[in-house]
Order: C-alpha cells, then sequence, then structure tokens
C-alpha cells in the first residue's frame, strides 16, 4: 500500500506538471537563474500641441502620474510645446510655466520633438534648454533614442526635413538592429483636421521616401486629437496630439478619429507592438498591434 501512494503520489505531480506546462507556456518551469528572453519590455508615452500652459495641461499630467508607472521609460512631447510662437530666448519663462509647472510631478525623461509653433521663436534656445533642465531632452534637432535591441525610437524633425536629415534617417534605419522601428516627428504624413488639411506639407515626399516600408510606425502630432490613419507604404500610421491645445475638427473618411485631449501608450516587447489611443479619462478608445 505504501508503495501504491508512493508512485501515486509521483503520478498526480506529473499530470500537474504536464497541465502547467500546456496551460502556461512552461513558465511555471522556469528556475530562479532562469531568463525569459521575451520578457523584456518598454513601455512609452507620445503626444504633443502641449504648450499652452491652461489647466489642461495640468489634468492631463495628473493621468500620466497614474499610467506612466515605474515601466515606463519615458514621454516623447510630439511639437508645440511652447504656444503661440515658441520661446525668445533661454531664459524665457514660458519653459517654466508652459513645461516645468505643468509636469512637475512626473519624474520620468521628457524626449522633445520640435514643432512648427516652435519654430515660430527661437527653435535653438529649446535645444539649448537640455543644458538648463533635468527632465528636458532635445540634444539636438533631430536624434536617436534606443531601447536595448528591442525598439529605436527616430526623433525628426519636420519643420526642416532636408536631404542631410533624410540621408541621417536613412542609414539610422538600415544600421539598426532593434527589433521595431518607430519615428517620431510633429506633422503627419496626412492631415486630417480641417486647419491643416489643405497646407501640403512640403517634405512629404522625401519623408515618404524615408520611412516607407523602412518603419513599423510613425507617430506625430499637429493634428489636434486622437487618430490612427491605418497603414500606408507598409507603414502604421497615427496621431496624438490632443496635448491640450484647442481640439480639432476632422475631415470624413479617416480610419479613426477623435477630437479628444489624451495620448498614445506604446507597450513594445520583442514579440508584439501595441498603440493604444488614451483619453483624458483614462479610457483606452482605441488600439493597434502587430505582432511579428
Amino acid at each position: 500500500m505504501a508503495f501504491f501512494k508512493k508512485n501515486l503520489s509521483v503520478l498526480l505531480f506529473i499530470v500537474l506538471v504536464a497541465l502547467l506546462t500546456l496551460l502556461t507556456g512552461n513558465k511555471y518551469l522556469l528556475g530562479k537563474n532562469s531568463v525569459d528572453k521575451n520578457s523584456e519590455r518598454v513601455i512609452l508615452i507620445a503626444f504633443g500641441d502641449t504648450g499652452t500652459g491652461e489647466n489642461i495641461q495640468y489634468t492631463l499630467a495628473a493621468h500620466l502620474v497614474m499610467e506612466c508607472g515605474q515601466d515606463c521609460k519615458g514621454i516623447f512631447l510630439l511639437g508645440d510645446i511652447i504656444y503661440p510662437n515658441g520661446v525668445k530666448a533661454l531664459s524665457d519663462f514660458q519653459f517654466k510655466t508652459k513645461f516645468e509647472a505643468p509636469f512637475a510631478n512626473i519624474y520620468k525623461p521628457f524626449y522633445i520633438v520640435l514643432g512648427n509653433h516652435d519654430y515660430d521663436g527661437c527653435e535653438d534656445c529649446e535645444v539649448a534648454y537640455s543644458s538648463q533642465s533635468a527632465k528636458w531632452h532635445l540634444p539636438s534637432k533631430y536624434y536617436i533614442k534606443s531601447y536595448s535591441d528591442v525598439v529605436d525610437i527616430f526623433v525628426i524633425d519636420t519643420n526642416d526635413f532636408s536631404s542631410e536629415q533624410k540621408k541621417w534617417l536613412i542609414d539610422g534605419i538600415s544600421r539598426s538592429k532593434a527589433k521595431w522601428k518607430i519615428v517620431f516627428g510633429h506633422h503627419p504624413l496626412f492631415s486630417y483636421d480641417k486647419r491643416h488639411a489643405i497646407a501640403e506639407n512640403p517634405f512629404r515626399d522625401i519623408l515618404e521616401e524615408s520611412i516607407c516600408n523602412n518603419v513599423d510606425l510613425y507617430v506625430s502630432g499637429h493634428d489636434h486629437g486622437l487618430l490612427d490613419l491605418g497603414d500606408y507604404c507598409n507603414v502604421h500610421l497615427m496621431i496624438s496630439g490632443g496635448g491640450g491645445a484647442p481640439l480639432g475638427t476632422f475631415i470624413d473618411k479617416v480610419p479613426f478619429a477623435l477630437p479628444e485631449f489624451g495620448f498614445l501608450k506604446i507597450d513594445v516587447s520583442r514579440l508584439k507592438l501595441k498603440a493604444d489611443l488614451i483619453s483624458i479619462k483614462g479610457e483606452e478608445v482605441h488600439s493597434w498591434a502587430k505582432v511579428k
């Protein structure tokens, strides 16, 4: 009887292990020193058209405190950081009232993208402000931010997309060893905000040549709301421009457009890229994902 009980216990253990393996993909069998190679994860927040200094900026920032937790690596501001005409000097008080004060309770790095309203002032002062602020990161008008070999973020300047910048971007993408490649700029390839739709982006053609078939996702601001434009030339296009400026009115025939304040949350691992548009109420209003 003792032999039967002992072997019954062994049998039950084997059955339990087999069930766990089937149900969990073997994760319960990992030893404490094992490494799950698919567990590396990068969470980022992206939104533009922020710099009003109005109450809506503070409300949005309060939601970001909750949304951008420990796993959040950083926040990308997609241009128009200082309304209406940028800053006039490195000492301009608007750096405090329209950036430092609204985001005072968010202890994460902010990576800056230059917008057309920033260019109305001293855009070089915004680059130089990186030496004055612990949060503000704008090392140059265009740059790369890498997260190991999981994702490379290419921050571009769509206000002056020169042939030199085009070469830099194409070369950087071709050299990238990251699983995912994302480009952040201010101007979208296609605008659906009625205020912008009639104004053709003069750099659209060379921007298309740079990113088409080369990256996974292009995210911009400029249109004031939350939009998913779908796939174009094998690149997914999204707009996150609900950072605080007056909301836009969108023309028809866009896959998803919501005139709402909010932001884009990107959650990326080696296996999956997920992008969620989140309203100022903290609600996920739209989601897109890609696996490869």
